[in-house]
Formats: structure tokens, C-alpha cells, sequence
């Protein structure tokens, strides 16, 4: 259980870090760049956050998949005894 929670806040953290330094660099380009480029900045902005996101996801996704195959901590079963295992994709 305890290894399960600093796994957690490892990657919350981590994640967090992320969202952090990303928002910090958008914010720089867009006070350093002209103001009235508001579409520009709005496109940054939005391309920027979902490729934390995006990235953010696959950090949890390996975590999880880590935790479960690696150290066995929990297990990731289908619902239903006829449905295949999951995969990376599920």
C-alpha cells in the first residue's frame, strides 16, 4: 500500500511538473511576442497544453502498467470472463 502511494505522488508530481514548466513557457512567449497576435497565442496555447496532457497520460499509463505487470501491485482484468485481456490501448 505505501509503495502504492509514493508511486502515485511520484507521478502526480512529476505530471504536475510538467503542466507547470509548459504553462511557464507559453506565458514567456506570449509576453515576449507582439500583442495583437491573440490567434496565435490562443493556437499556441491550445497545442501546448494538449501536448502536456498528452504526455501526461502516457507517464500515468506506463506507471500504471509498471505497477500492475512489474511489481504486482493490483491487477487490470476485464469485466467479464469472455472478454480478452486489455492491452496498452485500453
Amino acid at each position: 500500500m505505501i509503495l502504492a502511494i509514493l508511486i502515485s505522488a511520484v507521478v502526480v508530481a512529476l505530471c504536475s511538473a510538467i503542466h507547470y514548466v509548459t504553462l511557464k513557457q507559453v506565458s514567456d512567449a506570449i509576453a515576449s511576442g507582439p500583442a495583437n497576435s491573440r490567434g496565435c497565442h490562443l493556437s499556441m496555447t491550445i497545442a501546448s497544453i494538449t501536448m502536456a496532457h498528452v504526455i501526461e497520460a502516457l507517464i500515468y499509463t506506463f506507471a500504471f502498467i509498471w505497477a500492475v505487470q512489474g511489481l504486482q501491485i493490483g491487477d487490470l482484468k476485464p469485466s467479464s470472463p469472455d472478454a480478452p485481456d486489455p492491452t496498452l490501448m485500453d
